[in-house]
């Protein structure tokens, strides 16, 4: 059964909606800059019947993200040695994908029932990143039609990953340094 976002939440992914639908602009993909790995506690999501179908409705003039790379982000930590201490609290154990939105410079899943309803940070996956910034209005109209009858992916979460990520090459591999596997 798809899971209905919190309130804050449903409101904050409408208002990311209603932006993008009014101006219709995809802003330029950018990376952290420093020196060493980028930390992120993150979930990997399996490719889903959902994200496929984004994928099918989006041209190639973007960068669509590797299947390795497809996740949601439970914390950053940025360009630091690895933490000492306890792990963020994991996400719930079961999530729902869907329907598409844009995040100022990427096309995303909106994630409901994470339990992590941050004010900073929407739960989402990113499908694709903007390769050339710009308006698009197609685009909005593709992701407007989409999201009428958006079928919602169920997605188990098996593991809560400390992950080190190369930013100095696009989507090169991610290095685990810690995984925390979860019980469903």
């Amino acid at each position: 059964m798809a899971q209905t976002p919190s309130a804050p939440l449903a409101r904050d992914f409408a208002e990311a909606w209603a932006r993008f639908a009014a101006e219709p602009v995809l802003g330029q993909s950018s990376f952290p800059v420093g020196e060493g790995p980028y930390l992120v506690w993150l979930v990997r999501l399996p490719l889903t019947p959902g994200i496929e179908r984004l994928r099918r409705l989006l041209d190639r003039r973007r960068w669509q993200l590797p299947d390795d790379w497809l996740h949601m982000t439970v914390q950053e930590i940025g360009f630091s040695d690895p933490p000492d201490g306890d792990p963020p609290p994991p996400p719930n154990p079961t999530l729902t994908l869907g329907p598409p939105n844009v995040l100022t410079d990427a096309v995303v899943l909106e994630v409901r029932g994470s339990g992590l309803d941050a004010p900073f940070r929407l739960p989402h996956v990113s499908v694709l990143y903007a390769e050339r910034p710009g308006p698009d209005p197609q685009l909005r109209d593709l992701l407007a039609r989409a999201r009428e009858d958006w079928p919602p992916d169920t997605v188990a979460v098996e593991a809560l990953e400390l992950v080190a990520v190369d930013f100095s090459r696009r989507f090169a591999p991610w290095t685990t340094l810690e995984r925390m596997a979860l019980s469903s």
